[in-house]
C-alpha cells in the first residue's frame, strides 16, 4: 500500500507527551496451542483492519483510569477469543493454507499515543472527517499490515483535546465484518466494567460453540470451484516491483473517500418512493441499495445497455442451523445481483428488489457448505481471485451494518461515542458502508470511489435529493460538494 503523508508537527505536538507500548496478556493464561482454520477463514481478506471509535470524553472521564481499562479491554477480549492473541501463519505455503499459532506467555500490543493539536469538539462539528485520521498517525502501523505472520489483535487508543480516537486492529483473514463487530461489543463491555471500577466477567457473547471453527465445513462432493460465478482464474503479474509501486500510486491518486448522511425525514421519503402498494414493502436496506446502485451506475457513465452487477454480503451466521449465531471467524458469502443501467433507471423498483432477494436466497444451507467443500477441495486458493469488476469497472459492493448497535453499546463511565470510522485511506473504488444507525436514527454513508465518478455523482438530482455531503479526505471536495449542492437544485438542472 502507498505510505500515507507525512504531517509536520505542530508546536503542541512536539510537547505531547511521549506514546506508551504496552504488551498485555489475557485476564487468564492460554495454553500454547494450533488452531486450525476451516474454508471461510482459507479466503478471508489477509489485511490487518483498524476500526476507530470516536468519542468525546466528560466531566467523568480520568485519564489514567482510561489508560488502565484500556489495558483490562485488551487483556478480556484474548481471554474470550484466544485466536485473538495469536497470529495466522502458513500451514502449507505451497497451497495457499493457513493457520493461527498462538504461543506460549501470548500477549497483544496497546499502544497509547497523544495528539494534543486534535480536538473533539471541533472534529465533531466537521463530523469526524477521514482526513483527520492518516493511517500513519492513528494506527500501530505507517501503512495497512499484512494478515499473514503479523498479528491477530492491538490497540491504539489517541487521546486527543476532549476526546478519544480508539483504534482495535483485527486480522481480516479471519474475522469478517460480523466477527469485528462483536469483538468490538465484548471489548466495550471490558472497558465499561473497568471505567466504572467493576470486576472483569465475561461478556457471554462468545460461548465455546461460537469458537468452535470444525462448524464452517463443507459437504462433499463439491463442484470444482471455477463453476461459481464467484471465482476466476488469476492471471500472472509479470509487472517490476518498481512498476508496481508506480501503477499502486497512480491508482490511489484516482481514489476518494467521502462520508455523506441520510436523515430520518429523508430516509422514511426514499423508502415510500421506493414502495409499491400492491406488493410487499421493501426493506431500507433494500430501498437504499436500489437507489445507490443507479446512481452510481449513471455516474459511472455507463450506457443504458452496460450489464452492472451489485455484490452484497450474505449472512452465514443465521442460514447454516449448525453455526452459532456469533461464529468467530470469517464466513461470509455474497449476493451477486445483476442490471442494467437501462433497467436500474427503468424498471419499478420492486423488479430490482427481486433480483436482489433472489440473490440473497440463492445461498441455501445447502449450498454454502458445498460451496466450502469447494474450497477445501481447491489444490491453491492463490490461483482464483475474486470474480468482479468493481475497480473502475461496473461492479458494486454494499456493505450495510444497520443491524450493529453501535451507539447503543456501553463504553464506560466519561466516555461519549460519537463516531464510526474507518483511517482515512482511498484504498478501493465502487464500495459503499452504511454504517450503523445513528442515535437520530439517520445513517451515515461511506463512499469509495474514484475521483470522477464522484464528481458526477455529486451532480445527480436522485442522489442529492437525499444524501447530505459531510467530509471527505480531501479540502477540495468540500468546496466542490457545496459548489454542486447549489447547482443540481437549479431550475432546469
Amino acid at each position: 500500500m502507498a505510505a500515507v503523508a507525512s504531517i509536520e508537527p505542530s508546536g503542541s505536538e512536539s510537547n505531547a507527551p511521549e506514546a506508551q507500548i504496552h504488551w498485555v496478556s489475557p485476564l487468564e493464561p492460554i495454553e500454547a496451542q494450533t488452531i486450525a482454520l476451516p474454508a471461510p477463514d482459507q479466503v478471508g481478506i489477509t489485511v490487518i483492519q483498524p476500526l476507530m471509535v470516536c468519542f468525546k470524553t466528560t466531566e467523568h472521564y480520568r485519564e489514567d483510569q482510561f489508560i488502565e481499562s484500556v489495558k483490562k479491554a485488551a487483556s478480556g477480549c484474548i481471554w474470550e477469543i484466544p485466536a485473538l492473541a495469536g497470529s495466522v501463519v502458513w500451514e502449507d505455503e505451497s497451497r495457499h493454507r493457513t493457520k493461527v499459532d498462538i504461543p506460549h506467555d501470548a500477549k497483544v500490543q496497546v499502544k497509547i499515543n497523544y495528539l494534543p493539536q486534535k480536538n473533539a469538539e471541533e472534529l465533531d462539528r466537521q463530523h469526524w472527517p477521514p482526513r483527520t485520521f492518516p493511517h500513519a498517525e492513528v494506527c500501530l502501523s505507517p501503512r495497512p499490515t499484512y494478515g499473514i505472520g503479523s498479528y491477530n489483535f492491538g490497540v491504539q487508543a489517541n487521546i486527543i483535546q476532549g476526546g478519544v480516537i480508539l483504534v482495535l486492529h483485527m486480522n481480516h483473514t479471519i474475522l469478517d465484518g460480523s466477527a469485528q463487530a462483536i469483538v468490538e461489543e465484548i471489548f466495550a463491555h471490558h472497558l465499561s466494567r473497568a471505567m466504572d471500577g467493576e470486576a472483569p466477567i465475561a461478556s457471554g457473547l462468545v460461548p465455546p460453540e461460537a469458537l468452535d471453527k470444525s462448524r464452517a465445513y463443507g459437504t462433499h462432493p463439491a463442484k470444482p470451484i471455477l463453476e461459481w460465478k464467484d471465482w476466476r482464474l488469476a492471471t500472472e503479474n509479470t509487472m517490476s516491483e518498481e512498476a508496481q509501486t508506480a501503477a499502486l500510486l497512480d491508482r490511489m491518486a484516482k481514489l476518494t473517500l467521502t462520508v455523506w448522511y441520510i436523515s430520518p425525514a429523508r430516509l422514511a421519503k426514499l423508502r415510500a418512493a421506493m414502495q409499491d402498494p400492491s406488493q410487499p414493502k421493501m426493506s431500507l436496506a433494500t430501498c437504499l441499495t436500489i437507489w445507490l446502485w443507479a446512481a452510481t451506475s449513471r455516474a459511472r457513465g455507463h450506457s443504458p445497455d452496460t450489464e452492472t452487477r451489485m455484490l452484497m454480503p450474505v449472512q452465514t451466521r443465521v442460514r447454516v442451523p449448525d453455526m452459532h449465531e456469533n461464529h468467530s471467524g470469517s464466513a461470509l458469502v455474497y449476493g451477486r445481483t445483476k442490471a442494467t443501467l437501462g433497467e436500474l433507471n427503468t424498471l419499478r423498483p420492486h423488479a430490482i428488489g427481486e433480483r436482489i432477494a433472489n440473490s440473497i436466497a440463492f445461498w441455501t444451507p445447502e449450498r454454502i457448505r458445498e460451496y466450502w467443500g469447494s474450497i477445501e477441495d481447491c489444490d491453491d486458493v492463490a490461483k482464483y481471485h475474486s470474480n468482479t469488476n468493481r475497480e473502475f469497472g461496473t461492479d458494486l459492493e454494499f456493505t450495510h451494518m444497520s443491524n450493529f448497535k453501535f451507539y447503543g453499546i456501553p463504553w464506560g463511565r466519561g466516555l461519549q461515542v460519537r463516531a464510526y470510522r474507518l483511517p482515512g485511506i482511498a484504498f478501493t473504488d465502487g464500495w459503499t458502508v452504511f454504517l450503523p444507525k445513528q442515535v437520530d436514527d439517520g445513517r451515515e454513508l461511506m463512499i469509495y470511489l474514484s475521483r470522477d465518478t464522484l464528481g458526477r455523482l455529486m451532480k445527480d438530482a436522485s442522489f442529492r435529493e437525499y444524501a447530505e455531503y459531510w467530509s471527505s479526505l480531501d479540502p477540495s471536495i468540500d468546496r466542490q460538494a457545496a459548489e454542486t449542492a447549489t447547482a443540481w437544485t437549479r431550475p432546469g438542472l
